[in-house]
Protein backbone atom coordinates (compact mmCIF):
# COMPACT_ATOMS: atom_id res chain seq x y z
CA UNK A 1 0.00 0.00 0.00
CA UNK A 2 3.01 2.40 0.53
CA UNK A 3 3.92 2.01 -3.08
CA UNK A 4 0.10 3.45 -3.71
CA UNK A 5 0.63 6.60 -1.98
CA UNK A 6 3.92 8.37 -2.96
CA UNK A 7 3.55 10.69 -4.93
CA UNK A 8 5.82 12.49 -6.71
CA UNK A 9 5.86 16.73 -6.73
CA UNK A 10 4.55 16.45 -10.19
CA UNK A 11 1.76 14.61 -9.36
CA UNK A 12 1.36 16.50 -5.94
CA UNK A 13 0.87 19.60 -7.82
CA UNK A 14 -1.52 17.75 -10.22
CA UNK A 15 -3.42 16.48 -7.54
CA UNK A 16 -3.21 19.88 -5.86
CA UNK A 17 -4.67 21.80 -9.02
CA UNK A 18 -7.63 19.14 -8.91
CA UNK A 19 -9.12 19.57 -5.82
CA UNK A 20 -8.78 23.46 -6.37
CA UNK A 21 -10.74 23.15 -9.31
CA UNK A 22 -13.50 21.07 -7.72
CA UNK A 23 -13.97 23.56 -5.08
CA UNK A 24 -13.99 26.41 -6.99
CA UNK A 25 -16.52 25.11 -8.57
CA UNK A 26 -18.88 23.72 -6.30
CA UNK A 27 -18.62 27.21 -4.32
CA UNK A 28 -19.90 29.37 -7.63
CA UNK A 29 -22.73 26.69 -8.21
CA UNK A 30 -23.65 27.66 -4.55
CA UNK A 31 -23.09 31.21 -5.03
CA UNK A 32 -25.66 30.85 -8.47
CA UNK A 33 -28.52 29.53 -6.67
CA UNK A 34 -28.16 31.94 -3.32
CA UNK A 35 -28.53 34.68 -6.29
CA UNK A 36 -31.37 32.79 -7.85
CA UNK A 37 -33.26 32.70 -4.52
CA UNK A 38 -36.54 35.00 -4.45
CA UNK A 39 -37.10 37.62 -2.06
CA UNK A 40 -38.38 36.82 0.61
CA UNK A 41 -40.08 40.47 0.82
CA UNK A 42 -41.09 41.00 -2.82
CA UNK A 43 -43.34 38.02 -3.48
CA UNK A 44 -46.26 37.44 -6.77
CA UNK A 45 -49.21 36.26 -4.72
CA UNK A 46 -50.28 34.84 -8.40
CA UNK A 47 -47.27 32.84 -8.73
CA UNK A 48 -47.04 31.64 -5.14
CA UNK A 49 -50.52 30.72 -4.77
CA UNK A 50 -51.47 27.65 -3.85
CA UNK A 51 -54.18 25.45 -6.18
CA UNK A 52 -57.23 25.95 -3.84
CA UNK A 53 -56.51 29.41 -3.38
CA UNK A 54 -56.36 30.03 -7.21
CA UNK A 55 -59.85 27.93 -7.83
CA UNK A 56 -61.21 29.93 -4.76
CA UNK A 57 -60.27 33.30 -7.09
CA UNK A 58 -61.23 31.85 -9.95
CA UNK A 59 -64.86 30.95 -8.90
CA UNK A 60 -65.27 34.55 -7.24
CA UNK A 61 -64.35 35.77 -10.07
CA UNK A 62 -67.38 33.83 -11.89
CA UNK A 63 -69.72 34.51 -9.65
CA UNK A 64 -69.68 37.92 -9.62
CA UNK A 65 -69.94 38.30 -13.72
CA UNK A 66 -73.98 39.96 -14.24
CA UNK A 67 -76.30 37.49 -14.77
CA UNK A 68 -79.10 38.46 -17.84
CA UNK A 69 -82.30 37.74 -18.05
CA UNK A 70 -83.75 37.84 -21.01
CA UNK A 71 -86.83 37.97 -22.39
CA UNK A 72 -89.07 38.50 -25.13
CA UNK A 73 -88.87 42.16 -26.38
CA UNK A 74 -89.76 44.51 -28.87
CA UNK A 75 -86.42 46.64 -29.96
CA UNK A 76 -88.38 49.78 -31.70
CA UNK A 77 -90.14 49.92 -27.70
CA UNK A 78 -86.37 49.41 -25.62
CA UNK A 79 -85.10 52.63 -23.94
CA UNK A 80 -81.41 52.85 -23.07
CA UNK A 81 -82.01 51.45 -19.54
CA UNK A 82 -83.85 48.50 -21.63
CA UNK A 83 -80.35 47.79 -23.35
CA UNK A 84 -78.08 48.46 -20.37
CA UNK A 85 -80.36 45.89 -18.51
CA UNK A 86 -79.83 43.61 -21.03
CA UNK A 87 -75.77 43.85 -20.90
CA UNK A 88 -74.97 46.88 -23.17
CA UNK A 89 -73.04 49.93 -21.97
CA UNK A 90 -74.80 53.13 -22.46
CA UNK A 91 -72.75 54.16 -25.16
CA UNK A 92 -73.55 51.18 -27.13
CA UNK A 93 -77.48 51.51 -25.58
CA UNK A 94 -77.09 54.92 -27.37
CA UNK A 95 -75.54 53.90 -30.83
CA UNK A 96 -78.68 50.99 -30.84
CA UNK A 97 -80.69 53.48 -31.10
CA UNK A 98 -79.89 56.08 -33.15
CA UNK A 99 -79.59 53.19 -35.72
CA UNK A 100 -83.12 52.67 -34.72
CA UNK A 101 -83.97 56.25 -36.04
CA UNK A 102 -81.81 56.26 -38.90
CA UNK A 103 -83.67 53.35 -40.45
CA UNK A 104 -87.06 54.51 -39.45
CA UNK A 105 -87.51 51.51 -36.57
CA UNK A 106 -86.31 47.77 -36.98
CA UNK A 107 -88.43 45.82 -39.38
CA UNK A 108 -86.89 42.61 -39.39
CA UNK A 109 -84.82 40.51 -36.96
CA UNK A 110 -81.92 41.12 -39.47
CA UNK A 111 -81.97 45.21 -38.89
CA UNK A 112 -81.11 44.34 -35.58
CA UNK A 113 -78.31 41.99 -36.65
CA UNK A 114 -76.92 44.86 -38.85
CA UNK A 115 -75.88 47.12 -35.97
CA UNK A 116 -72.06 47.29 -35.25
CA UNK A 117 -72.16 47.32 -31.43
CA UNK A 118 -73.93 43.82 -31.71
CA UNK A 119 -71.76 41.08 -31.89
CA UNK A 120 -72.85 37.74 -34.26
CA UNK A 121 -72.42 35.70 -30.30
CA UNK A 122 -74.95 38.87 -28.91
CA UNK A 123 -77.28 38.62 -31.39
CA UNK A 124 -77.49 34.54 -31.13
CA UNK A 125 -78.26 35.53 -27.46
CA UNK A 126 -80.89 38.28 -28.12
CA UNK A 127 -82.60 36.72 -31.33
CA UNK A 128 -85.00 33.90 -29.59
CA UNK A 129 -86.37 36.91 -28.00
CA UNK A 130 -86.99 39.24 -30.78
CA UNK A 131 -90.36 40.50 -31.22
CA UNK A 132 -91.33 42.83 -33.47
CA UNK A 133 -94.76 44.05 -33.67
CA UNK A 134 -96.33 45.56 -36.96
CA UNK A 135 -96.41 49.33 -36.27
CA UNK A 136 -98.69 52.58 -38.19
CA UNK A 137 -97.08 56.18 -38.20
CA UNK A 138 -98.28 57.98 -34.86
CA UNK A 139 -99.01 61.93 -36.25
CA UNK A 140 -98.23 63.11 -33.08
CA UNK A 141 -94.46 61.05 -32.40
CA UNK A 142 -93.80 59.37 -35.69
CA UNK A 143 -90.38 58.10 -35.19
CA UNK A 144 -90.56 54.96 -37.10
CA UNK A 145 -92.77 52.76 -38.97
CA UNK A 146 -92.40 48.76 -39.15
CA UNK A 147 -94.40 48.30 -42.23
CA UNK A 148 -94.04 49.39 -45.63
CA UNK A 149 -96.33 53.05 -46.19
CA UNK A 150 -98.43 53.88 -49.26
CA UNK A 151 -97.90 57.81 -49.15
CA UNK A 152 -101.13 58.83 -51.63
CA UNK A 153 -100.13 62.18 -53.17
CA UNK A 154 -101.77 65.33 -52.35
CA UNK A 155 -102.98 63.74 -48.71
CA UNK A 156 -105.00 65.92 -46.62
CA UNK A 157 -103.17 66.08 -43.06
CA UNK A 158 -103.93 67.93 -39.91
CA UNK A 159 -100.77 70.59 -40.04
CA UNK A 160 -98.49 72.50 -42.50
CA UNK A 161 -95.77 73.61 -40.96
CA UNK A 162 -93.16 76.48 -42.16
CA UNK A 163 -90.14 74.90 -42.09
CA UNK A 164 -87.31 77.94 -41.62
CA UNK A 165 -89.28 79.54 -38.92
CA UNK A 166 -90.75 76.16 -37.30
CA UNK A 167 -89.21 74.95 -33.95
CA UNK A 168 -88.26 71.30 -32.39
CA UNK A 169 -92.06 70.99 -30.87
CA UNK A 170 -93.50 72.05 -34.25
CA UNK A 171 -91.28 69.86 -36.13
CA UNK A 172 -92.13 66.27 -34.57
CA UNK A 173 -95.95 66.80 -35.29
CA UNK A 174 -95.14 66.51 -38.67
CA UNK A 175 -95.87 62.56 -39.78
CA UNK A 176 -92.26 61.34 -40.82
CA UNK A 177 -90.48 63.48 -38.83
CA UNK A 178 -89.42 62.14 -35.00
CA UNK A 179 -87.36 63.38 -32.73
CA UNK A 180 -83.94 62.37 -34.31
CA UNK A 181 -84.90 63.27 -37.23
CA UNK A 182 -86.48 66.72 -36.02
CA UNK A 183 -82.67 67.34 -34.44
CA UNK A 184 -81.18 66.74 -37.75
CA UNK A 185 -83.26 69.14 -39.39
CA UNK A 186 -83.10 71.90 -36.93
CA UNK A 187 -78.88 71.03 -36.74
CA UNK A 188 -79.02 71.24 -40.69
CA UNK A 189 -81.03 74.49 -41.08
CA UNK A 190 -78.83 76.34 -38.69
CA UNK A 191 -75.75 75.65 -41.00
CA UNK A 192 -77.46 76.24 -44.29
CA UNK A 193 -78.86 79.55 -42.92
CA UNK A 194 -82.27 78.23 -43.97
CA UNK A 195 -84.06 75.93 -46.42
CA UNK A 196 -85.06 77.58 -50.13
CA UNK A 197 -86.84 74.22 -51.38
CA UNK A 198 -88.22 70.87 -50.10
CA UNK A 199 -85.65 68.96 -52.01
CA UNK A 200 -82.59 70.07 -49.52
CA UNK A 201 -84.45 67.74 -47.26
CA UNK A 202 -83.02 64.80 -48.36
CA UNK A 203 -79.64 66.18 -47.60
CA UNK A 204 -80.62 66.06 -43.82
CA UNK A 205 -79.01 63.02 -41.81
CA UNK A 206 -81.62 60.45 -41.34
CA UNK A 207 -83.92 61.08 -43.98
CA UNK A 208 -85.14 58.46 -45.98
CA UNK A 209 -86.95 58.88 -48.95
CA UNK A 210 -90.10 57.66 -47.74
CA UNK A 211 -90.06 60.21 -44.59
CA UNK A 212 -89.42 62.32 -47.23
CA UNK A 213 -92.43 61.67 -49.45
CA UNK A 214 -94.20 62.16 -46.05
CA UNK A 215 -92.98 64.98 -44.89
CA UNK A 216 -93.07 67.58 -48.16
CA UNK A 217 -96.82 67.15 -48.17
CA UNK A 218 -97.00 69.10 -44.97
CA UNK A 219 -94.29 71.82 -45.23
CA UNK A 220 -93.76 75.03 -47.32
CA UNK A 221 -90.77 77.23 -47.37
CA UNK A 222 -91.01 81.06 -46.58
CA UNK A 223 -86.90 81.67 -48.67
CA UNK A 224 -86.90 85.42 -47.32
CA UNK A 225 -86.09 84.04 -44.04
CA UNK A 226 -82.74 82.89 -45.13
CA UNK A 227 -79.56 84.20 -43.82
CA UNK A 228 -76.95 85.81 -46.42
CA UNK A 229 -73.31 85.02 -47.24
CA UNK A 230 -71.93 88.60 -47.59
CA UNK A 231 -69.36 87.19 -50.50
CA UNK A 232 -67.86 90.21 -50.62
CA UNK A 233 -66.75 90.41 -47.03
CA UNK A 234 -66.79 87.00 -45.39
CA UNK A 235 -62.88 85.37 -44.87
CA UNK A 236 -61.89 81.93 -45.52
CA UNK A 237 -62.64 80.65 -42.36
CA UNK A 238 -66.17 82.07 -42.39
CA UNK A 239 -66.83 80.89 -46.15
CA UNK A 240 -66.47 77.35 -45.34
CA UNK A 241 -68.45 76.91 -42.76
CA UNK A 242 -71.31 76.85 -45.19
CA UNK A 243 -71.88 72.72 -46.46
CA UNK A 244 -72.00 74.09 -49.93
CA UNK A 245 -68.69 75.98 -49.56
CA UNK A 246 -65.52 74.30 -49.37
CA UNK A 247 -62.13 75.21 -49.04
CA UNK A 248 -61.32 75.41 -52.20
CA UNK A 249 -64.38 77.21 -53.19
CA UNK A 250 -64.06 79.80 -50.27
CA UNK A 251 -60.01 80.33 -51.60
CA UNK A 252 -61.48 81.10 -54.96
CA UNK A 253 -63.70 83.77 -54.46
CA UNK A 254 -61.48 85.78 -51.90
CA UNK A 255 -58.89 85.51 -54.61
CA UNK A 256 -61.30 86.70 -57.70
CA UNK A 257 -62.52 89.22 -55.46
CA UNK A 258 -59.19 90.93 -55.39
CA UNK A 259 -59.83 92.10 -58.92
CA UNK A 260 -62.94 94.01 -57.34
CA UNK A 261 -66.29 93.04 -56.55
CA UNK A 262 -67.55 90.47 -57.18
CA UNK A 263 -71.47 90.04 -58.68
CA UNK A 264 -71.30 86.85 -59.89
CA UNK A 265 -69.88 83.53 -59.12
CA UNK A 266 -69.76 82.32 -62.55
CA UNK A 267 -66.37 81.79 -62.47
CA UNK A 268 -66.52 78.83 -59.89
CA UNK A 269 -67.92 76.73 -62.46
CA UNK A 270 -66.63 78.29 -65.87
CA UNK A 271 -63.08 79.07 -64.80
CA UNK A 272 -62.42 77.14 -62.11
CA UNK A 273 -64.43 74.40 -62.29
CA UNK A 274 -64.72 73.83 -58.51
CA UNK A 275 -69.02 73.57 -58.67
CA UNK A 276 -71.57 72.23 -61.34
CA UNK A 277 -73.99 74.49 -63.00
CA UNK A 278 -76.57 72.66 -60.12
CA UNK A 279 -74.35 73.45 -57.43
CA UNK A 280 -73.79 76.72 -58.34
CA UNK A 281 -77.82 77.24 -58.38
CA UNK A 282 -78.35 75.99 -55.01
CA UNK A 283 -75.69 78.13 -54.01
CA UNK A 284 -77.00 81.54 -55.13
CA UNK A 285 -79.73 81.93 -52.89
CA UNK A 286 -77.64 82.22 -50.26
CA UNK A 287 -75.12 84.50 -51.43
CA UNK A 288 -75.80 88.09 -50.80
CA UNK A 289 -72.88 90.79 -53.02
Amino acid sequence: MKTYFNFNKSQKTGIIVIVSIIVLQIVLLNYQNIRTIPNPIVVDDEKYLFKSQKNKKENTKKSTKKIINYHPFDPNKFTIENWVSFGFSKKQATSIISYKHKINGFKSKEDLKKVYVISDKKYLELEPYIEIKTLKFNKSKAVYSTQKTKVKQNQNFDIVVEINSANYSQLIKVVGIGEFTAKNIIKYKEKLGGFHSKEQLKEVYGITEENYNLIVQQININSSKISKIKVNAWSISKLKQHPYINWNIAESITNERLKGKLTTLDFLVDKNQLMTKKELLNLMPYIQF
